[in-house]
């Protein structure tokens, strides 16, 4: 009976470790981490290449538009400074009347213009690398719209204008000095009873011209007087 009870006891020994070891073998298969992946290389950088080189014409083409668009928001302009020094000047034989103008650039190479407008004498000067080309009357801003003192850069050009603040006026061969519209540009009369809202009011034709020979940047001086022979 002793070895009876004994080998029992053996059995349920057994029998209890059993279950014990299927616990861990199934533990061991189904709780085992993963074998870590190698991980990819990094792709190859891509070789930049550089873009080519846009030829002279396309070149040209593009800084003619900026120039072009200089008002439009593309940055401010390089411009040169302003040199209103002056060599030579038109000797006329009388005074200018209402309306007139004379412009003689023979002999004078060509070239950027500096303009000087002189309000107290009602008279525009035009000059190309120091020497007077042109001279001519005008109108200008009456007291309650007057027009500003100083010099200002030609921002743009528009031959065939006409004002959105004054109710479609026309303002032929417009040479625009501030961003509200102060401008150089063709009046239709040209007399001391006549006044502008600001602007600077030309005989037609000279405006024309003018509009002609100008270029953006160019620089124009608006002033209390001036001496055409300094």
């Amino acid at each position: 009976m002793a070895g009876v009870i004994l080998d029992r006891r053996n059995w349920i020994f057994l029998a209890a470790l059993v279950p014990a070891g299927l616990v861990a073998l199934v533990a061991t298969l189904f709780l085992r981490q993963p074998d870590p992946q190698p991980k990819a290389p990094p792709p190859a950088p891509i070789a930049q290449q550089a873009a080519p080189a846009a030829p002279a014409s396309s070149a040209k083409a593009a800084a003619e538009t900026r120039q072009r668009h200089q008002t439009k928001g593309m940055g401010k302009p390089v411009l040169p400074p302003p040199d209103f020094a002056v060599k030579t000047a038109l000797q006329l034989d009388r005074p200018l009347g209402p309306g007139d103008y004379v412009w003689d650039d023979s002999g004078v190479p060509a070239g950027r213009v500096a303009i000087v407008v002189d309000i107290k004498n009602e008279l525009i000067y035009v000059y190309r690398g120091g020497n007077e080309i042109a001279r001519s009357t005008l109108i200008y801003g009456d007291d309650d719209k007057p027009t500003p003192i100083g010099v200002f850069p030609i921002l743009q050009k528009n031959a065939d204008h006409y004002s959105k603040t004054y109710g479609g006026a026309p303002m032929p061969h417009m040479l625009r000095l501030t961003p509200d519209g102060v401008a150089l540009h063709g009046s239709r009369l040209i007399h001391p009873d006549y006044a502008t809202h600001g602007c600077i009011g030309l005989p037609r034709k000279f405006a024309a011209i003018l509009f002609r020979e100008a270029r953006l940047g160019d620089y124009v001086k608006i002033t209390q007087g001036w001496n055409p022979a300094e």
